[in-house]
C-alpha cells in the first residue's frame, strides 16, 4: 500500500491532487490544487505549474457516495423477489421456496467466511462505482462482525446493524455498529416494551429499523395500536437524533412533523420501493428539512441507478424545481450524516478526504457560468460506474485506474463465483 501511494505522489501523511476540477458543495466547478493532510482536505488553492503531486487533469473530483441502506450477502438472492410483494417473500411459489432455502442456508449453514466472501465482493463492486460509505443492515443472523471485517478488507467506511448482538457490539463500539428497533411485522406491546428496555442498555448506539415500507405494514400497526408506527415509536421515546428509519414510503404529514421534530434521519430506497409499486413523497421530506440518505436496499448494488431514480421521482412530484444538487446531497453528505459522519460527503477544507475522481470527458459539455451551472446535473444524469477512475478514503487510494488497491479483485470475484455456484447450482 505505502509504495503504491508514494508512486501516486501520496504518503499516509497526505499529498496534492494537482490540476483538479472540483464539484463544490454549491454545485459549481472550481479549478484548483487540492491538498490532503492526515486524511482530510487541507486546502484548495490556485493551480501552481510544476507542483509535485497526483496529476488530475481531465478528472472531476466529487465527494464519496454513501449507500445508506444495504443488506450484505443479499445478492445471493438476486432476482428472486421479482413479482413478489414483500409480504409474499418465502411463500409457496417457486421463487418463494428458493428464497426460503437460501435464507435458511445463510442462517444455519453458511460459515462466517462464506458471508464475508459474499459481502467483500459486494463492497468491492460498490467502491468501483465511487461508494466510500456503506450502512449494512445485514441478512444472515449473527454475522455483524463478518460484515465489518469485509468492510475493513476493502477499505470502505461503514456501519453494520448488530441485531441480536447489539447489546455487546453496539454498546461497546457505537461508531461501527447499529442497534435494531423491531420491524413493523414484529411490533407488539410486548416487543415495544422490550425495545425500550434494550435501548437503555444500548447506550449511545444509533437505532435503526424498516418503517412504513408497505401499506400492509402500516395498516397492521394501525390495527394493533390505533396509530401509525411513527407515533408508536415516538411515544415510546425511540425516535431521537441518532435514529435511522429505512423507507418511510407511507409516512403521512403528521408522521413527517414528528420525524422532523425528533431529528430522525430517513433513507430513501427508490428502486427497491418501485419494485413493490411504492413511491415515497420525498418532496415533503425536503419541505420538512429532514436528513435523507439514499440506499440500494436488497440484492442491488448500483447506487447511481438509485440516485437517478430518486431525482426523477422527486421531479415528478416537484416539477422543474427539483434540484439535482439536493439529490446528490442525499447520496453523499446526507447518507453519512444520518449515521453521525458529519465531516464526510463534501469537498471543502476540513472535510474527510473521501473523494471520487471521475472521467470528466464522459460528462461534457458542462456549462458553469455565474448565471448558469449544469455541473451537478451532469454528474447526476451522466455519471456511471465506468466513469470512476480513482477513489480515496481518508486520503488514501483504495481504487486507482478503476482497480482496487488493497485487495486482489480477481481472487475476490473467483471466491464469490465458486460459492454462488456451489450454493445455487
Amino acid at each position: 500500500m505505502a509504495d503504491h501511494a508514494r508512486w501516486l505522489g501520496f504518503t499516509e501523511q497526505g499529498g496534492w491532487l494537482c490540476n483538479a476540477t472540483v464539484l463544490t458543495p454549491e454545485g459549481r466547478l472550481q479549478e484548483c490544487d487540492l491538498g490532503v493532510v492526515a486524511g482530510r482536505i487541507g486546502e484548495m488553492v490556485p493551480r501552481l505549474p510544476g507542483r509535485r503531486g497526483w496529476d488530475c487533469s481531465g478528472l472531476l473530483v466529487i465527494p464519496g457516495l454513501a449507500n445508506a441502506h444495504f443488506h450484505g450477502a443479499s445478492t445471493l438472492l438476486r432476482g428472486l423477489n421479482a413479482g413478489l410483494q414483500l409480504a409474499d417473500w418465502g411463500d409457496d411459489s417457486p421463487a418463494g421456496r428458493e428464497q426460503t432455502r437460501l435464507f435458511g442456508w445463510l442462517d444455519e449453514h453458511a460459515s462466517d467466511e462464506d458471508v464475508r466472501a459474499l459481502a467483500t465482493y459486494e463492497y468491492m463492486e460498490q467502491v468501483r462505482q465511487g461508494v466510500t460509505f456503506i450502512a449494512d443492515d445485514g441478512l444472515a443472523e449473527g454475522r455483524a462482525a463478518s460484515l465489518a471485517a469485509a468492510m475493513d478488507e476493502i477499505g470502505v467506511r461503514g456501519v453494520v446493524n448488530a441485531h441480536e448482538q447489539a447489546v455487546r457490539l453496539a454498546r461497546t463500539d457505537p461508531a461501527r455498529y447499529l442497534a435494531p428497533l423491531p420491524d413493523e411485522d414484529e411490533l407488539t406491546e410486548q416487543s415495544l416494551r422490550y425495545a425500550v428496555t434494550l435501548a437503555e442498555r444500548y447506550g449511545s448506539a444509533r437505532l435503526a429499523t424498516h418503517c412504513l415500507e408497505t401499506r400492509a405494514r402500516r395498516d397492521r400497526v394501525i390495527k394493533e395500536f390505533g396509530r401509525s408506527s411513527v407515533e408508536v415509536l415516538a411515544e415510546a421515546g425511540l425516535l431521537r437524533r441518532g435514529t435511522v428509519l429505512y423507507h418511510c414510503v407511507h409516512a403521512q404529514e403528521a408522521d413527517l412533523r414528528i420525524l422532523a421534530a425528533t431529528g430522525v434521519a430517513l433513507v430513501h430506497c427508490p428502486v427497491s420501493n418501485l419494485f413493490g409499486g411504492d413511491v415515497a413523497r420525498t418532496s415533503l421530506w425536503l419541505r420538512h428539512g429532514l436528513t435523507v440518505g439514499i440506499g440500494t436496499d436488497f440484492a442491488r448494488t448500483d447506487l447511481w441507478e438509485a440516485i437517478r431514480v430518486a431525482y426523477l421521482l422527486l421531479r415528478g412530484q416537484s416539477g422543474p424545481g427539483a434540484s439535482a444538487l439536493d439529490v446528490l446531497g442525499w447520496a453523499t453528505a446526507g447518507g453519512q450524516r444520518a449515521y453521525g459522519y458529519t465531516d464526510c460527503g463534501r469537498v471543502e477544507p476540513g472535510a474527510a478526504a473521501d473523494l471520487v475522481l471521475l472521467n470528466m470527458s464522459a460528462l461534457e459539455p458542462v456549462v458553469d457560468r455565474q448565471e448558469l451551472s449544469t455541473a451537478a446535473y451532469a454528474v447526476l444524469a451522466d455519471a456511471r460506474p465506468s466513469c470512476v477512475r480513482h477513489v480515496l478514503i481518508g486520503g488514501l487510494p483504495v481504487l486507482t485506474d478503476a482497480e482496487p488497491v488493497l485487495v486482489d479483485a480477481g481472487a475476490i470475484a473467483r471466491r464469490r463465483h465458486d460459492l454462488v455456484k456451489r450454493v445455487t447450482g
